[in-house]
């Protein structure tokens, strides 16, 4: 925890913050200082869980400040952009496929009768209950 705070109180000290102190809150030790004439107030892991937990709270005080890394080292450029694949490109052929496909009016379920498969069994229940109510009446 003492390196952290430290650690913790460096960064504060070059990214402009004044008054910085550490104090407690409840349970969690806290950098407390003003930035810009404005209070700051950063919670931080008492004890690690991990090793990264350390890490983990300089990343997040970085990003609370919204001071990057890279400006601090005096780099002014971002880090350059990944290559990424380029998937499914569309070629002449197929954007006039489909603009084919869609000048005709496509049928789908909806244009037919839902209950049209549906009609042999109506007549069996309907000459069924037929037979019940003559049978019935006898």
């Amino acid at each position: 925890m003492k390196d952290l705070a430290h650690r913790l109180l460096q960064i504060a000290r070059s990214c402009g913050v004044t008054d910085a102190r550490i104090t407690w809150l409840r349970c969690h030790p806290c950098l407390v200082g003003t930035l810009a004439g404005r209070p700051i107030k950063y919670p931080f892991p008492g004890t690690p869980s991990d090793w990264r937990s350390g890490r983990n709270a300089i990343a997040q005080f970085y990003r609370y400040l919204g001071v990057s890394k890279s400006t601090l080292n005096g780099r002014s450029r971002a880090k350059p952009r990944r290559h990424r694949k380029r998937r499914h490109q569309q070629n002449d052929a197929a954007v006039s496929f489909s603009m084919q496909r869609s000048s005709h009016r496509a049928s789908t379920r909806l244009d037919r009768d839902p209950f049209a498969a549906l009609e042999p069994l109506r007549t069996v229940f309907a000459d069924l209950s037929a037979a019940s109510k003559s049978g019935a009446a006898k």
